[in-house]
């Protein structure tokens, strides 16, 4: 049980980052694969965001308004 809990967390914060604004697919995979999980890219600052190779500040503060 506690691992679908956790699943269905998982799941949310997935949707959560690719429904951010101007995080296509493209970008969604640059963030899973630079923090190893969306909960991670969530919880990043807009700095740290920004520092990744085509995400812009633009797309990171976006990011950071999602949480």
């Amino acid at each position: 049980m506690a691992e679908l809990q956790q699943n269905s967390v998982d799941i949310e914060k997935w949707l959560k980052l690719i429904r951010a604004d101007s995080v296509g697919p493209t970008t969604f995979a640059k963030l899973i694969k630079h923090f190893g999980s969306a909960e991670r890219a969530l919880g990043a600052s807009a700095g740290e965001l920004a520092g990744i190779d085509g995400v812009g500040l633009k797309t990171s503060e976006q990011i950071a308004r999602t949480r």
